[in-house]
């Protein structure tokens, strides 16, 4: 008797398990709801992501849920190769599978395949990101970052939504991965939002503690570089705060916008780029990447 009790406690633990990362696929919303992929098509020479939300969490430590469609518009095959960021203490690529009417999930750490021309669902039941080790509770309107890695592409940074299971946010434009004004050579971080697409690279490349020149490179989303703009530096690190510490970034041309700063210390900072423009709302980009010792 006793050996049978622990075995059913055994399987009922596992049962809940699966069921925290697949639970939306039994929502009759997230199981009604229109495909992102059928929705947006993909565009020649673009790559891009939309329909990103995450699923609310309320505790810290805990698990969550990110789901998104990538749209590859490259004539090349792509692999998403993996995500960073500092919202969980491990994201993973989880697929969830019915292995003769038992739900298990699969870590996929080598990630998806992408095809030419083609797209990547991430959705509830299925394909999916895996928050392990929440730093924080997943509110309803909170919304953080995560930066996308794939083989033969840049990484993307995305801001994601969260939102109730089944919910649709709204999409993401879609926005040139490899824009002709990108700097050369490697960036600190790539990120876009609201029509604007930045890179931001260093000299040093690799910034250390210790004084540093900040480069901003800025396009609209129909490639046009960001002229005219007041660029303005907010910086600190992500684990630490210095309190507020703004630099100005003067324009440099062909939407290029530099400022020196001074980082005190190693460890994760943030830069987070006001640019403002006459007639037009700010737009905030903000760009995450580690400072080494030096």
């Amino acid at each position: 008797m006793a050996r049978r009790i622990l075995r059913y406690t055994v399987l009922l633990a596992l049962v809940l398990f699966a069921s925290a990362c697949v639970a939306p696929a039994m929502q009759p919303d997230a199981m009604q709801a229109p495909s992102t992929a059928e929705m947006v098509p993909v565009e020649p020479g673009v790559l891009a992501v939309t329909g990103v939300r995450a699923r609310p969490s309320p505790m810290a430590g805990g698990s969550g849920g990110v789901y998104l469609t990538v749209l590859n518009g490259l004539d090349q095959p792509l692999q998403l190769t993996g995500i960073d960021g500092v919202v969980a203490g491990s994201l993973e690529l989880h697929e969830s599978v019915n292995d003769q009417g038992v739900i298990r999930m699969e870590p996929h750490p080598e990630g998806f395949p992408i095809p030419a021309r083609s797209t990547l669902e991430l959705k509830p039941g299925g394909k999916h990101i895996m928050l392990i080790d929440l730093a924080a509770p997943l509110a309803v309107g909170d919304v953080f970052t995560l930066t996308l890695t794939f083989d033969k592409a840049d990484p993307l940074t995305i801001d994601v939504p969260v939102a109730e299971d089944g919910a649709m946010t709204d999409m993401h434009m879609p926005m040139p991965a490899h824009a002709d004004l990108a700097p050369d050579g490697p960036t600190l971080a790539d990120q876009q939002s609201d029509g604007i697409h930045g890179w931001l690279t260093s000299t040093p490349a690799e910034p250390t503690r210790g004084e540093a020149t900040i480069d901003a490179y800025l396009v609209a989303d129909d490639g046009q570089p960001i002229e005219g703009a007041t660029v303005t530096l907010d910086i600190d690190m992500t684990n630490m705060s210095h309190g507020q510490y703004l630099v100005p970034a003067e324009a440099a041309g062909g939407g290029h916008y530099a400022g020196n700063v001074h980082f005190s210390m190693p460890g994760p900072w943030r830069i987070i780029a006001n640019i403002e423009r006459p007639g037009q709302e700010v737009i905030k980009l903000r760009f995450d990447f580690m400072v080494k010792r030096g």
